[in-house]
């Protein structure tokens, strides 16, 4: 098999790639911002509309290094076509109010393809990075989610009024589908197949068990994981918590607006800084150790009413804007640390496998926590878990080969995706 060349793309084209995340955050934002409404269309409770938010999530959970192995093996190209396509399909069949069992299992497949365009659309994204633009490109794609969740919040709640979840199901079909055709036109890097024969059953199981096992035990595959594990848990508490312990809900209302557009330019920020020659190592530990400093600010008596609530909102944003930089500082080091495209879908799947750990145990955590001491629990509790997270990427940066870490993030890697035919 001939060695592919690297790929280069236009913004065009990685603005793309960048809507099709978005496009896969949405698949979660829709049933978030529709909650309501669902539970009245399809006349069902609220834990039961919950699970349905939650199954899309279990395939990322269960399959995420799994998935990335079938799409560095399929090509990221054709799985993330492919994705979007029966994404989009799913979301019109969804728009039809079928049975909550029949609506459940769209929901499980729609986390199939979820996983996969996590997976395939940052990939190539890193391989149609203009020269010296890497940093901020994986800095960019780390917004999808927040990105995803901000257009929904904007947009939903006037195609809820119009046409109900139908409408806001079937919109997000139309988006996704535009996206796939406009990806379809576009020559995106392809990774070439190598012909296979036929295997067993037990040959594929124990082969995705081997994956498994050696994107946990590489430091470069499975550190950007670990530390999203953290991120994902507390940057949940972050924004789903803290803004309840605000006396007046004018700035309650304010920080659940604010802290997820707040995230964005912190993640932002983080392409920027690294793009500016600061490694994605100190980004990390240096974030880690401000967010560190700033949650401890919420230990102080009295914190929450102190000047009327200002000082706890304008802590509140500046712990979020960090948990931002912290995102996109991770997804940058993935990029970093991937010694080709192969490395690097792997840990985009686990990524989104740990991140989709933490963002189940964490707000489970979190609000027992505060049932028994408050603030003070969730503060006490966010810290230590960022004092592992800082330990973690403390060992891990110092087991990484030298090598890896001092390759320039802006250069090619070995066997890098080539231009498709």
């Amino acid at each position: 098999m001939t060695q592919p060349v690297l790929a280069r793309g236009t913004w065009f084209t990685i603005l793309i790639l960048w809507f099709a995340g978005i496009c896969a955050a949405m698949q979660f934002a829709k049933m978030s911002i529709a909650f309501g409404e669902l539970q009245r269309e399809l006349g069902v409770s609220a834990s039961l509309v919950s699970t349905l938010m939650g199954a899309t999530g279990l395939f990322g959970l269960i399959f995420g290094v799994s998935g990335a192995a079938i799409a560095r093996s399929i090509g990221y190209r054709r799985v993330l076509l492919g994705s979007l396509y029966i994404a989009a399909l799913l979301s019109f069949a969804e728009a039809g109010l079928p049975s909550v069992e029949t609506f459940y299992a769209l929901r499980l497949l729609e986390g199939i393809t979820n996983l996969l365009i996590v997976v395939a659309a940052p990939t190539l994204m890193s391989a149609h990075a203009p020269p010296g633009r890497l940093p901020f490109v994986m800095g960019l794609w780390g917004t999808f989610y927040g990105v995803g969740f901000a257009v929904a919040g904007v947009v939903g709640p006037q195609l809820l009024a119009l046409g109900g979840s139908v409408a806001l199901q079937a919109a997000h079909g139309v988006l996704t589908i535009v996206i796939a055709l406009l990806l379809t036109a576009r020559p995106l890097a392809q990774t070439p197949v190598a012909p296979r024969g036929k295997i067993g059953l037990a040959q594929m199981f124990r082969q995705q068990v081997g994956i498994i096992v050696a994107a946990y035990r590489k430091m470069r595959t499975s550190l950007p994981g670990l530390l999203f594990f953290f991120h994902s848990s507390i940057y949940l508490g972050l924004l789903v918590f803290l803004p309840s312990f605000v006396p007046h809900q004018a700035l309650t209302q304010f920080l659940f607006v604010a802290m997820p557009l707040i995230s964005i330019c912190g993640t932002l920020t983080a392409g920027f800084l690294v793009q500016a020659g600061v490694s994605a190592g100190r980004v990390l530990l240096c974030g880690f150790a401000l967010l560190a400093l700033l949650l401890c600010g919420f230990l102080v008596p009295e914190i929450s009413t102190y000047g009327g609530g200002s000082m706890f909102v304008a802590l509140c944003c500046a712990a979020i804007l960090v948990s931002g930089v912290l995102q996109g500082g991770i997804f940058v080091l993935t990029s970093h640390l991937a010694a080709n495209p192969g490395e690097e879908a792997l840990a985009f799947g686990l990524i989104a496998q740990l991140g989709s750990l933490g963002s189940i145990l964490g707000p489970v955590i979190f609000a027992n926590l505060i049932e028994l001491g408050g603030l003070n629990a969730f503060a006490l509790s966010s810290l230590a878990g960022i004092v592992m997270a800082t330990l973690v990427a403390a060992l891990g940066l110092s087991r990484v080969s030298p090598n890896i870490v001092a390759r320039t993030i802006t250069g090619p890697k070995p066997n890098e995706i080539g231009p498709s035919i």
